[in-house]
């Protein structure tokens, strides 16, 4: 994973997801990155992606970080009439799949790097929950 910060943004695999959204209107991109399957190994691509999704979830509910880069928030004010309640819902589990370790390389990565990775998860986790 190429990261040159501790964000959820801050790294190539949620950058490159991120062009994506920005090319894309509407909640479908959102659920395809929400389409992870719990019995499988997450490599790190689709964790960064699932996360970068969780996050403009929680931006559509004015719960976002503060920190979205400009194409970003523009898409969300664009978006801004998608339903998210079922969203919250696959995004709850899918970041209790993405923070486990045992199963995911994104949350293996962050581990290894001495960062607050369950401070970081439990901030996301609380928005969503607000």
């Amino acid at each position: 994973m190429g990261a040159w910060g501790l964000d959820v943004f801050e790294n190539d695999s949620a950058m490159d997801w991120l062009f994506e959204l920005t090319e894309s209107d509407g909640a479908s991109i959102l659920e395809e990155a929400l389409s992870i399957d719990a019995e499988e190994y997450i490599e790190v691509d689709e964790g960064s992606a699932a996360l970068a999704a969780i996050e403009v979830i929680n931006s559509l509910r004015d719960k976002g970080p503060v920190n979205l880069p400009g194409p970003v928030s523009e898409w969300i004010n664009a978006n801004r009439s998608i339903e998210t309640t079922n969203l919250v819902t696959k995004a709850k589990r899918v970041l209790g799949i993405v923070s486990n370790p045992e199963i995911s390389e994104v949350s293996q990565l962050w581990l290894e790097q001495e960062y607050d990775w369950d401070g970081m998860v439990n901030d996301i986790a609380a928005r969503l929950n607000a």
